[in-house]
């Protein structure tokens, strides 16, 4: 019996993610020489420091980027894709990651909140997240 008591926890921090701090950020000085495409700006919607909708796609990796996440969002106003502010291979990134799988897969509402370049910077997921 300990055993199993010393396995499920032993699973519990196995499956915890932390986010850390802004030092694992993107900053656009470094996005510039990889990635050639808009963040959305000229698109259906604009992040306007938040956005509210539904999460339709969720993508890792962009022409030989595979560390860059990027999201789909659909409300009222249409949809449009904004990238992530940290990447996958980190933790705030891992946990971005799959928050946004469980939106997505869920179809639950979303309420992400974006940088003054429309990168997302977290992402709730709730019926209450607007």
């Amino acid at each position: 019996m300990k055993s199993i008591y010393l396995f499920v926890l032993f699973c519990f921090f196995a499956c915890s993610v932390s986010a850390e701090g802004n030092g694992d950020k993107i900053t656009g000085s470094q996005l510039k020489p990889n990635i050639s495409v808009s963040t959305g700006k000229n698109d259906a919607i604009n992040c306007n420091k938040s956005i509210t909708g539904y999460i339709i796609s969720v993508s890792t990796g962009y022409k030989g980027n595979k560390n860059w996440l990027a999201f789909t969002i659909k409300n009222k106003s249409g949809q449009s894709w904004f990238w992530a502010a940290h990447l996958n291979n980190t933790d705030a990134g891992k946990s971005l990651l799959s928050t946004a799988i469980f939106a997505a897969s869920s179809g639950q509402k979303i309420y992400a909140e974006c940088d003054n370049n429309n990168y997302i910077t977290s992402l709730w997921v709730g019926p209450d997240a607007w």
